[in-house]
């Protein structure tokens, strides 16, 4: 890990590398860009300004500067985003302030990324924080549960912590055990994420989330489908047995959470499908989601919009509490084919599509398995949960990203395209390049 780079980066700022200077001309003319968008929407001939001094601005950086093509394509899509803006408002869809925050923050991420893949992560250290997190979450919901008689929430907004800490839990499993096996890691680590794992299943556990239980069992055969070349079958069968003991003994224990939520959930079914009802969040989402298919029929390529769908509803006496309070169906794919149609869906699906592309062909091993995994863990969230529509989320994901993709492309161009990293490097004379 380069500490000493980022310390000369920060002490001698007005001799940083040039990429950081062309990176924040781009990022200050998009903002401003977003900015006008926010608070004004007449002055089209000003966007387009900017825009195209936007891609002027990173055609003359791709020349000035060694960059990969990944990072090519990473300074493109800065200028693509408020491209997208733009492009709503001609079309009149609705432009709020939560998508204005989305667009800011991916924006300002990019940069960041490019930073970290040329001065280097720590992979320990990261490890260590995911685990740290991971044992922090399960402690106060641990806390929570026995000492509120309500249920504990950890929110995040719309997307829960539970959801996020089953994926710390696997996801650091699956990165120190190929830690261990590529980088000659002590085997302790090891031991150390599998305690860290249960700790994660006890959490979700008492967080009485259904959305994270479904999670266990996807990003499990998800990790194996993964890791069936490099991890003995006894792995496998002893994180299954582990797995097994766990929900067995939480679902007959007295009291138990687990019970009496799956209880709950097969009666608000079959209430559902006996009587039409919409009690409680089974029946809710179980409405919402036949609303959503029947106004896809309606629009099925471009799809209601959200102030369509919204009509749509009021209109024909559909109206849920929910879905007026959080205005998404509690099922991202369902949302989006209601409010987007076709071309909604397969611009969702592709921009996953993307992130496991760049990640299975430009990431180097531990970290691909990570970013793939967080990709799917998203997939499996938007299943029971509102993350499409939750900027929150949506910078979450996208630092989670920009982290572990940094390092594992690291590691990429170090094997692959070592000259790019050493020509940047002359930077910093004295501090040869590393692996992170």
């Amino acid at each position: 890990m380069e500490y000493k780079g980022v310390y000369v980066f920060i002490r001698e700022i007005g001799g940083a590398p040039k990429v950081y200077k062309w990176a924040c001309s781009l990022l200050f003319v998009h903002f401003l860009m977003l900015w006008q968008f926010r608070y004004s929407h007449e002055l089209a001939l000003v966007v387009l300004l900017f825009i195209g001094l936007g891609f002027t601005m990173l055609s003359l950086l791709q020349r000035r500067l060694v960059l990969s093509r990944t990072e090519r394509w990473f300074f493109t899509l800065i200028c693509i985003l408020p491209l997208y803006t733009m492009l709503r408002e001609l079309f009149g869809g609705r432009y709020s302030a939560d998508q204005f925050d989305i667009l800011s923050r991916l924006i300002f991420i990019i940069p960041v990324m490019i930073f970290l893949i040329r001065t280097g992560i720590n992979a320990k250290l990261l490890s260590f924080s995911m685990s740290l997190a991971v044992v922090i979450g399960s402690a106060m919901t641990i806390w929570d549960a026995f000492h509120n008689t309500g249920r504990p929430r950890l929110n995040m907004h719309a997307i829960t912590s539970a959801d996020f800490i089953v994926y710390l839990g696997f996801a650091n499993l699956i990165f120190v055990y190929l830690g261990v096996k590529a980088r000659g890691w002590h085997g302790r680590w090891l031991t150390a994420v599998y305690v860290v794992l249960l700790f994660a299943f006890i959490q979700i556990v008492l967080s009485q989330t259904r959305g994270s239980w479904l999670a266990v069992p996807v990003f499990f055969v998800v990790s194996c489908f993964m890791l069936f070349r490099s991890l003995p079958v006894r792995y496998f069968y002893l994180l299954a047995v582990v797995i097994v003991i766990v929900f067995s003994v939480s679902y007959i224990v007295p009291g138990s959470p687990l019970k009496s939520r799956t209880d709950a959930a097969v009666s608000e079914f079959h209430d559902h499908m006996t009587s039409g009802g919409g009690r409680g969040s089974i029946g809710a989402r179980l409405v919402m989601w036949e609303v959503s298919v029947a106004g896809f029929k309606i629009q099925p390529v471009f799809g209601l919009t959200s102030a369509g769908l919204t009509q749509f509803e009021e209109d024909s006496g559909l109206a849920n509490y929910n879905y007026k309070k959080y205005g998404h169906q509690h099922n991202d794919f369902f949302d989006i084919l209601a409010k987007r149609g076709l071309v909604g869906i397969a611009c969702y699906l592709a921009l996953f599509f993307g992130v496991f592309y760049a990640f299975n062909c430009y990431s180097s091993t531990g970290y691909r398995e990570a970013g793939i995994l967080l990709g799917v863990g998203y997939l499996v969230f938007g299943l029971t949960e509102a993350t499409t529509n939750n900027y929150a989320a949506w910078s979450l994901f996208s630092s989670q990203l920009a982290i572990l993709f940094a390092g594992g492309h690291r590691e990429w161009l170090l094997q692959n395209q070592p000259e790019l990293l050493n020509k940047f490097s002359t930077y910093w004379p004295d501090k040869p390049v590393t692996q992170g």
